[in-house]
């Protein structure tokens, strides 16, 4: 694919206010779109100046949002361990915690952690800073 402008992942879910809350607000994305149509009503999710567009859309059309496996990841990739602690941190705050990765490759690089429907959400060290030797403890 030579010339793509962006790409979205699209996603059903049936609490979208509960997942607007999770993204936005403890997550800290930013919210660069809202659509109401066709009886689907979502959110779209974007980290600055990149490419790549989360969707979270809830439908009137019966949808299944449930996370098919813990091996479903939507994965962060941070420049420091401090702000991968102080997201973990901030997490933590609003009662959320970490969980244990299904996949060990995660283990000593991330924390894995799941929105309000279960699906895992990971903070991950830049993989050039891992294999110089930055893990988490």
């Amino acid at each position: 694919m030579e010339a793509w402008n962006y790409m979205r992942i699209a996603r059903p879910t049936n609490k979208l206010e509960e997942m607007r809350t999770f993204y936005e607000q403890v997550l800290d994305l930013e919210k660069i779109g809202e659509f109401n149509h066709n009886g689907y009503h979502g959110m779209l999710f974007g980290l600055p100046d990149q490419k790549v567009h989360l969707e979270l859309l809830q439908s009137e059309h019966k949808t299944t949002a449930e996370a098919p496996s813990e091996d479903h990841l939507l994965v962060f990739y941070f420049n420091s361990l401090d702000q991968i602690e102080a997201m973990r941190q901030k997490l933590v705050s609003y009662d959320i915690y970490p969980v244990a990765p299904v996949n060990p490759y995660w283990k000593d690089k991330s924390y894995t952690f799941e929105d309000p429907e279960g699906w895992r959400v990971v903070f991950c060290i830049d993989i050039t800073k891992y294999k110089q030797g930055e893990r988490l403890q």
